[in-house]
């Protein structure tokens, strides 16, 4: 998707909301050495800091939220992989011309 809209991932944020679960610990360890910069967040915090603390530790730049808010608007991919319904709380939060991927999978 990236290729096709002419983004080069090296110079990209990525943002990843749900990154200590299966599916978005698995996105962070395969496309953080691509990008130039890592934004993880997750509800479960020592977990979120193992995850940055492996990253960083592999020469990535990493930053680390439990809110949202805190930079949402800096993504300019994002990987939503929480278990959500819906990743509405991300629209009206993001750039707007980020490329996003919901990769979750609700419990219901």
């Amino acid at each position: 998707m990236c290729a096709l809209e002419g983004r080069n991932l090296s110079r990209s944020t990525l943002l990843i909301v749900g990154a200590t679960g299966d599916v978005g610990s698995g996105c962070a360890r395969c496309l953080a050495p691509i990008v130039k910069r890592v934004l993880l967040s997750a509800r479960k915090v020592e977990r979120l800091r193992r995850l940055a603390a492996e990253l960083q530790d592999d020469g990535v730049q990493v930053e680390v939220a439990t809110d949202l808010q805190q930079f949402s608007t800096e993504a300019d991919v994002v990987i939503c992989a929480a278990s959500l319904a819906s990743p509405s709380l991300l629209l009206g939060r993001i750039a707007p011309d980020a490329i996003v991927c919901d990769a979750g999978y609700p419990k219901n």
